[in-house]
């Protein structure tokens, strides 16, 4: 991926960025979940209380398409991973409590090494769906539900499923019963760690 193309995500995406001059430590939280298990609605309450910056995926998902970057959707969701990574690796503002507002089911590999190889500390929020049905039916109520994504339901799961065997989460949740008082509570004693 080119400069210019991250230069034009980073254009558009950082002027829709909150908190980034309040002093935090380093520190990310990221999410486990497929579609429509709550991550954004769950990442925004985060940010409010935290004064995090949360950098959501769908965002740049849609600047990638409006500013037509790439020539393919395969090429868009390349550019988009590859953008998550640049942005970490070179991440400008003061504010240092990262809400990685996506899944990171697909590469979890990849971002744990990032995260280590930066010296992050991180939290690894996984919010659980029963099955294909239901998510499906949870992301219908907020958007139309294509064949593509249908179709993408099945890879999600398996992803989802591998990123479960072999990545601890640090809080598990249900998608229907998140008991916001204990994830503040894990997250604070994670905070104060050192």
């Amino acid at each position: 991926m080119t400069k210019n193309q991250y230069n034009a995500i980073s254009e558009n995406l950082f002027s829709k960025l909150k908190n980034v001059n309040i002093l935090h430590s380093p520190f990310i939280i990221a999410f486990s979940g497929v579609p429509g298990c709550g991550k954004t609605s769950l990442a925004k309450i985060l940010e409010e209380k935290y004064k995090a910056v949360r950098i959501n995926n769908d965002f740049i998902r849609e600047i990638i398409r409006k500013r037509k970057l790439t020539n393919s959707e395969e090429k868009d969701e390349q550019l988009l991973q590859d953008y998550n990574h640049h942005l970490i690796e070179n991440y400008p503002f003061k504010n240092k409590l990262i809400i990685l507002d996506k899944s990171m089911d697909r590469r979890y590999k990849q971002f744990i090494k990032l995260f280590k190889s930066k010296n992050l500390r991180y939290f690894i929020i996984r919010l659980n769906i029963p099955d294909i049905r239901t998510a499906l039916k949870l992301l219908g109520k907020r958007e139309k539900i294509t064949n593509q994504v249908k179709n993408s339901m099945e890879r999600w799961f398996r992803e989802y499923n591998d990123c479960c065997s072999n990545l601890k989460a640090d809080i598990v949740f249900d998608f229907d019963s998140i008991n916001l008082d204990k994830l503040f509570s894990e997250f604070n004693k994670e905070l104060k760690k050192r």
